[in-house]
């Protein structure tokens, strides 16, 4: 880019801006939909448990050393 006439770098310049500035205006409709789509997903509990907190294993790993 360094190597190109002022104009046109300008122009190199402006048109990415001008891309990415695009990209990021479109993905706030999607941003918010998503958001609304999260917000109203039933909740389904994990089967299962996983144990109580205060629980020890039931055998001990064996130590390896």
């Amino acid at each position: 880019m360094a190597g190109l006439p002022p104009t046109v770098r300008h122009g190199a310049f402006f048109a990415i801006a001008h891309a990415i500035d695009g990209v990021f205006i479109w993905s706030l409709p999607a941003m918010a939909a998503a958001l609304v789509v999260a917000l109203f997903i039933k909740e389904i509990p994990l089967r299962g448990q996983a144990g109580t907190p205060g629980e020890a294993p039931a055998s001990s790993p064996e130590l390896v050393h």
